[in-house]
Formats: structure tokens, C-alpha cells, sequence
């Protein structure tokens, strides 16, 4: 899932009490895995893509 890189697993419950201190370690790079009824989840940062620049936006006319 992660690579060569080890997860730390967790479940729901215990994210829940320790919900800040998860965010931050994921935010610094630690792989979370949260598990919830056999299903498992994966907490990491949302990387949001710069914008592209006007001068880049091309328009196609007909």
C-alpha cells in the first residue's frame, strides 16, 4: 500500500480519543491506517494542485 514505508494501523475508537495527534503525524509524513469494521482507512494530507497559469490556458474556436 505505502511501499517500503511501514503504517502505523489504528482503529476507529482509538483515532477518535487521539484524533489530533493522528492528524499532525500524518501530516508530517506518517501512513495512518484507520480500520473500521474490516474496512481500512488511509489519513494523509490533501495536496491541492496549483492553478494553471492564464498564459497557459489555451482556447480552441471552430
Amino acid at each position: 500500500m505505502f511501499g517500503s514505508m511501514p503504517a502505523t494501523t489504528i482503529s476507529i475508537s482509538e483515532a477518535k480519543q487521539r484524533l489530533g495527534e493522528i492528524a499532525n503525524r500524518a501530516i508530517e509524513g506518517d501512513h495512518i491506517v484507520i480500520v473500521r469494521k474490516s474496512k481500512l482507512l488511509v489519513l494523509k494530507p490533501l495536496e491541492i494542485p496549483e492553478p494553471v497559469p492564464s498564459s497557459l490556458n489555451v482556447s480552441i474556436r471552430d
